[in-house]
């Protein structure tokens, strides 16, 4: 008996020392670069989901880096399969992914799924995403342009505002350090501006009716939150979340302005001041440190001042060069 147990503790241990991989394949792109993909077999034909390397997203770190291009579809061992999703934490902490091309075709982007990805300035969500979980792109600090391609059904980059919003509710859902917030929204979503922290300045529209939880946290730089909503938008006790408050001034409506004193979590700001009459339109993000970069309002990246008249962004505000 004691030596059949001896066996049995023997294969146990073997069985639990054997390494597992989130993977199911990993294929290498034509520029060399290698991509690690699930099997989904959700749906009537198999598809593929990018994944990471390792049995922990945080094994692998270097696994993505530089300039990456996700195929719309891949042909393993004589079968063709499309890519169809980004998993959770998929390029969880690649710091070192500079950008990525996200296919035609894909439809999902999990939770995390680019979260740390602090190399990253700029993001395309095609016209085929149909489903991005919150914080998706949670503690990008440097993602400075976020489109939504035309034609897409679920979600839109309206006003080029630099943000995603889910379209059928009018949700901000994913924002970055130059987003507009447009006076089309209704709602801020889950973890929206989560660890924008360079923010200094940010107007809520009058058209925002809540803020979910997280909506605003982790704003670390923020100085001056302009609420232009006389009815005070529904919060969450998280809806600031590790935003330091205590040092903001909030900017509301006069006649709203003992509404804001008398209600949580507003009533915790540093001040609560009337809105001044240059302070009812809707006022851009400001950035605290860098020189001025400007964008066309299509999102392209200009090299030094505009030298033809028209509408820009400039550190997230948008300018007029006369």
């Amino acid at each position: 008996m004691k030596q059949r147990f001896t066996y049995l503790l023997i294969a146990l241990m073997s069985i639990i020392s054997i390494p597992t991989f989130a993977y199911d394949i990993e294929v290498a792109n034509s520029d060399g670069k290698t991509i690690y993909y699930n099997f989904y077999y959700g749906n009537e034909d198999v598809e593929l989901h990018v994944t990471y390397r390792g049995s922990l997203s945080t094994d692998y770190p270097d696994r993505y880096t530089g300039d990456l291009v996700i195929p719309s579809s891949v042909t393993y061992e004589g079968k063709t399969y499309p890519v169809t999703g980004i998993e959770q934490e998929a390029f969880h902490c690649c710091t070192g992914l500079t950008s990525v091309k996200l296919p035609e075709g894909l439809s999902i982007i999990y939770s995390s799924a680019f979260q740390s990805c602090t190399g990253l300035t700029a993001i395309t969500i095609p016209a085929s995403v149909i489903n991005i979980y919150a914080s998706a792109f949670a503690y990008c600090y440097n993602l400075a342009l976020i489109k939504v391609e035309e034609g897409n059904t679920t979600y839109d980059s309206r006003d080029n505002c630099n943000a995603i919003v889910w379209t059928a509710v009018n949700e901000l859902v994913i924002a970055c350090k130059n987003t507009i917030i447009p006076n089309t929204v209704t709602s801020i979503g889950n973890g929206a501006f989560e660890n924008c922290e360079s923010i200094t300045s940010l107007t809520i529209p009058a058209s925002v009716s809540s803020i979910k939880g997280w909506g605003l946290s982790g704003l670390d730089a923020l100085q001056d939150l302009y609420c232009l909503a006389e009815a005070l938008p529904k919060t969450t006790s998280s809806s600031f979340g590790y935003t330091p408050i205590g040092n903001v001034t909030l900017h509301v409506p006069a006649a709203s302005v003992d509404a804001y004193k008398a209600a949580e979590p507003w009533s915790g700001f540093k001040d609560i001041v009337a809105l001044t009459p240059d302070d009812t339109g809707v006022r851009p993000l400001e950035q605290t440190t860098g020189t001025s970069q400007f964008y066309t309002l299509d999102g392209r990246k200009l090299q030094g001042k505009p030298t033809q008249k028209g509408v820009y962004i400039r550190n997230g505000i948008k300018v007029i060069i006369k």
